[in-house]
């Protein structure tokens, strides 16, 4: 789907419909936060395919989230986990989100943070600033892991940060239009954390798409809608238009 692509109406109903879709899962979340955790033992946390809850393949990449809403904890600011990258140069889906922090524990590599490249091994830091463009490069034959500490994806504070991927790395995941006819069917309350995870991520995704089109549309400075150009939309028994709104 080309968010560019969609007249104001369509963009404005999908926007609509995906957010319909993110309640539901973010209701969830916030019934999962009553569980009220405060502690994981080491050896409860567990190793996951990436793959399994981000909207890109990310082959070689494991993860093992340890906070996060889904998990059981009221924390609404930020999330922890664990990054495991395999060897030989492999590398990391280029993303943004919000302010993040890593802390590398095993393998050495490199970050790609938008137009700076920095070697990185195990006792350093790295500071992600909120909406740049950035991915890990794993430049040894071990597996290179980190720790992450970043801001909820989809959250608004500190900073308004929308959640993508480059759309290069998603052709070879299910569309989201598949998702959504299947995710009608599906009960959030009974889905295991990674696949609630993952409903808001792949949903979080395609709202940062949208929100850049309406933000690109914002830029058109339109002030004035004259009476002769007033969008009348059909049915005829039921015309409300939208007058003034970011799509327009």
């Amino acid at each position: 789907m080309n968010a560019r692509s969609l007249n104001p109406s369509e963009l404005a109903g999908r926007r609509n419909e995906i957010l319909t879709h993110f309640a539901r899962i973010d209701k969830e979340f916030d019934r999962r936060r009553g569980e009220n955790r405060l502690l994981v033992k080491g050896g409860d946390i567990q190793w996951e395919s990436a793959s399994r809850v981000h909207p890109t393949q990310q082959e070689g990449h494991m993860l093992a989230r340890i906070i996060s809403p889904e998990l059981g904890f009221n924390i609404h600011t930020f999330r922890v986990f664990k990054r495991q990258i395999g060897g030989g140069g492999i590398d990391g889906a280029f993303h943004t989100h919000g302010d993040a922090v890593k802390y590398y524990l095993e393998g050495k590599g490199k970050e790609i943070i938008d137009d700076q490249e920095v070697e990185v091994s195990p006792g350093d830091l790295a500071f992600i600033p909120a909406n740049i463009w950035h991915g890990t490069e794993n430049t040894g034959d071990e597996p290179m892991v980190f720790i992450a500490f970043h801001q909820i994806p989809g959250t608004h504070l500190p900073v308004p940060a929308s959640w993508q991927y480059h759309a290069d790395d998603l052709s070879e995941h299910e569309s989201i239009d598949s998702r959504l006819v299947t995710m009608e069917k599906e009960d959030p309350e009974a889905m295991d954390s990674a696949t609630l995870y993952s409903w808001r991520q792949h949903l979080l995704h395609e709202l940062g798409v949208l929100d850049d089109e309406f933000n690109q549309r914002r830029k058109a400075k339109n002030y004035l809608v004259p009476r002769n150009e007033v969008p009348w939309e059909s049915p005829a028994d039921n015309q409300t238009t939208t007058l003034i709104a970011p799509e327009l």
